[in-house]
């Protein structure tokens, strides 16, 4: 791996969400925003950034709340439902004057839920530097949610750095590797070619780990 790339102990997310991020933009005290957080720790996109970088922020998940508030950093902000009124708040005060935040993670089920939330976000009032939003284009034969995203991103001054992220759908026989998720950075904060230049080269490794993975499952069927 190249020196753009930083090197992490570890990673949680499933496609190196979280090495991504941190690659990208690895300071101390950073603020995330993960809606569809899941597990605390399992693949988790945010839980290296935030014991590993000392970053906090808001938490959402209506299967993991508990968890997320025993597991978590007690200074985050957690809630259950993703779209509760509360939630936007929180986002904003984190935010602060200059009303920026660093990471934005996006993960809701079903994949049109993450369009609505993502249409619904205060997007006008907060920018995010760099954002990861899963559409399961395997899941959408059309590709109009993944496309709806990519407008709304775009309007409010976001630049593609990796299309069509793939992760691991299935197990034994019948694992492959699906295109899932988006990579996005705003305009204004990171340099989009240098964090696409991350993202290719962090990618072709985890491809590479993933493939592996693949290989090992099905034939220990």
């Amino acid at each position: 791996m190249s020196d753009q790339v930083r090197i992490v102990r570890g990673f949680h997310g499933q496609a190196a969400q979280d090495w991504f991020v941190a690659s990208v933009n690895g300071k101390r005290g950073g603020t995330f925003v993960d809606l569809g957080a899941g597990d605390p720790d399992r693949n988790s996109n945010t839980v290296l950034l935030e014991r590993g970088f000392g970053w906090r922020g808001v938490l959402s998940d209506i299967a993991t709340r508990d968890l997320l508030v025993r597991d978590r950093a007690s200074e985050n902000a957690v809630f259950g439902d993703a779209f509760d009124t509360e939630v936007d708040a929180a986002i904003v005060s984190l935010a602060g004057e200059r009303g920026e935040i660093d990471y934005l993670s996006l993960d809701l089920e079903p994949p049109d839920l993450t369009l609505r939330r993502l249409c619904s976000l205060p997007l006008d009032r907060v920018r995010f530097g760099i954002v990861t939003c899963e559409h399961d284009l395997y899941r959408d034969a059309t590709g109009s949610i993944k496309a709806a995203m990519a407008g709304v991103l775009v309007h409010h001054g976001y630049r593609l750095v990796a299309d069509n992220v793939l992760m691991i759908a299935g197990s034994g026989e019948e694992s492959r590797l699906v295109p899932v998720e988006d990579w996005w950075v705003h305009q204004s904060i990171h340099d989009s070619r240098g964090a696409s230049a991350i993202a290719g080269e962090l990618l072709l490794e985890i491809t590479r780990r993933q493939r592996d993975s693949i290989m090992k499952m099905r034939e220990a069927r």
